[in-house]
């Protein structure tokens, strides 16, 4: 296996399951106690992270000579790389989303048995 190849799963791995989990974990630790201003700034770091995420597969197997890079690729990147890591973390968010919700259901139940 080459190197890059490598570097690309790695980087498929980080977007699908290192980098959602590690949203899901920092939000878990910090509680529910989260306001706008604290939101929009998680919103923006997690774009910047994509945006350079993207724009950072694309751009290092260029400067190693493996690829070369097309208008249109590197157009969408640029303009929409922001929307990546948000699309591949939907299926962590959503199951981490269900999570809360039963664990919240299940406080509830307790307490009306109680």
């Amino acid at each position: 296996m080459k190197l890059m190849h490598v570097y690309g799963f790695f980087c498929y791995f980080a977007y699908a399951v290192i980098i959602p989990l590690a949203a899901c974990g920092w939000h878990f630790k910090n509680g529910n106690g989260l306001d706008f201003g604290r939101i929009f700034v998680f919103a923006a770091l997690y774009s910047l992270i994509s945006w350079g995420g993207v724009l950072s597969m694309l751009y290092l197997p260029y400067f190693f000579g493996l690829y070369q890079i097309r208008g249109p690729e590197l157009v969408f990147a640029l303009f929409f790389g922001w929307a990546y890591l948000w699309v591949a973390s939907l299926p962590c968010f959503v199951l981490y989303g269900l999570f809360l919700f039963v664990r919240r259901w299940r406080k509830k139940a307790r307490r009306r048995a109680v």
